[in-house]
């Protein structure tokens, strides 16, 4: 019989009929007289499909295909398929497999961008748990976090607005690159390159962890301008005149001065303790200390108290704090942190002072400028500054240099206090010595104003 439409209605009928006068359901098949191998099968349940016999050019095994369900299936389209399925096995193809190789391979791609549709804010995240806990840690140590909140800072700022909406299965890390070469600044993106580096090898790491390879490059570049080097210095006289108008601005003026008696950094001096002062001992004098995990370069450090320096600690009370009581932070802000807010502090400074320009760190450069003018021999000062020995001595001496040149160091702190507070003296008219220190008076804190922005306009569609 030639399989079509009238065919299988008779075959129906006769069933129907068989069935009428109660005979049994058995499983037949009828094959096709024109297209050989092409058939249909009756089961058990009265189902009735089409099937293929066929074997492929140079295989000997016989292979047994279903092509659908009567009358779901028509029988000229389930004809057809057996046609193409014959044709390709004549020439060494078999088409099934072909088709289930495809779809395994579709499927398989369907599953992986199902796997792979994780929002990356899922792992900004988990980075972001990461991070504070690592901060915690470092701060209930006494260890700086300046970093550690910067990075969140800049995480919550541009990236994580930046990967809003995105899946690691849609995401582009070319992207990322991008996103640096957006930034005007070179400290911005030089900050911010540091925050997508960490992050691209903790999500790298993470989504291993869960079976997921991701290929983010390991490397960004900057692209903005480096500004050139800084060699700005205040003269002694605009050294005299930040003195005197850090008189007015509280905590953070305090600690303006601690800096320009010291050379300290001002990460390191904001984070000090009054533990770590020491302003009595028999060999070194007065002199704070600050452990390894607090200084740059990772090394224990001692700095020399001059007499200035010694007084202002000594004028200058302890902070109560409404959480942890009196804290121990000498230069304690609001919440039992260091004080903060250097934009607004710089900023009044310069206006109260009348300089015209220059920043905290180019206290630094003042004072070793201002020895070395002096007479005042590099490796003395550079100890002032607390560089590492091996970055900033060469040769022999870079690897036989161990001294802490203390005695040399307290003189030329000596030195430079003697200079800046004779100049305050003059700047302020009075008797060089303590009472023209600025300490005669209760200390007194004050709050900086910050200068207010201008409203932005309403758009028109608002």
């Amino acid at each position: 019989m030639r399989i079509g439409k009238r065919s299988l209605d008779e075959l129906a009928r006769r069933w129907e009929k068989a069935a009428g006068n109660g005979a049994p359901i058995v499983r037949e098949v009828h094959w096709d007289d024109e297209l050989r191998g092409f058939g249909v099968r009756r089961q058990n349940d009265r189902s009735v499909s089409f099937v293929l016999k066929y074997r492929v050019k140079g295989d000997p095994r016989q292979r047994f295909l279903t092509l659908g369900e009567w009358p779901s299936v028509h029988p000229d389209s389930a004809r057809e398929a057996a046609r193409q399925v014959k044709e390709a096995a004549a020439l060494g193809r078999d088409l099934v497999a072909e088709r289930e190789v495809v779809a395994a391979r579709l499927a398989a791609e369907a599953a992986e961008l199902r796997r792979r549709a994780i929002p990356i804010t899922e792992i900004l995240n988990a980075w972001r748990a990461t991070l504070e806990a690592e901060r915690d840690r470092k701060a209930a140590a006494g260890i700086s976090v300046v970093n550690e909140r910067e990075l969140l800072r800049l995480e919550a700022r541009h990236l994580r607005p930046f990967v809003a909406g995105a899946t690691v299965g849609s995401f582009d890390p070319d992207s990322l690159q991008a996103l640096l070469d957006r930034q005007t600044g070179h400290s911005a993106a030089l900050n911010l390159r540091t925050l997508i580096g960490r992050m691209a090898r903790f999500a790298r790491s993470w989504l291993l962890e869960r079976g997921i390879t991701v290929d983010w490059q390991r490397r960004y570049t900057v692209a903005q301008a480096k500004p050139p080097g800084r060699d700005h210095r205040y003269s002694l006289e605009e050294a005299a005149r930040l003195w005197i108008a850090a008189g007015t601005l509280g905590r953070r003026g305090a600690l303006v001065r601690f800096l320009l008696l010291t050379a300290g950094r001002r990460t390191e001096c904001a984070g000090l303790r009054w533990s770590q002062i020491i302003f009595e001992h028999p060999t070194l004098g007065s002199h704070y200390e600050l452990q390894a995990a607090l200084v740059k370069h990772k090394r224990t450090t001692r700095v020399p108290l001059s007499a200035p320096a010694v007084a202002l600690l000594r004028w200058l009370p302890p902070r109560e704090t409404r959480r942890a009581g009196e804290t121990d932070l000498v230069f304690a802000g609001r919440g039992n942190r260091p004080v903060g807010g250097w934009t607004d502090v710089r900023r009044a400074l310069l206006r109260a002072a009348r300089v015209p320009d220059g920043t905290l760190h180019d206290i630094r450069r003042t004072v070793v400028s201002t020895l070395g003018d002096h007479g005042w021999e590099p490796a003395v000062v550079d100890r002032l500054l607390n560089h590492a020995g091996s970055a900033t001595m060469s040769g022999v001496m870079a690897v036989y240099q161990r001294s802490e040149l203390w005695d040399q160091q307290r003189r030329a702190l000596d030195a430079w206090t003697d200079l800046l507070m004779n100049e305050v003296a003059k700047a302020s008219r009075k008797e060089p010595g303590p009472g023209s220190w600025g300490f005669t008076e209760p200390f007194q804190d004050a709050q900086i104003s910050r200068p207010r922005r201008p409203r932005r306009a309403l758009s028109a569609a608002a």
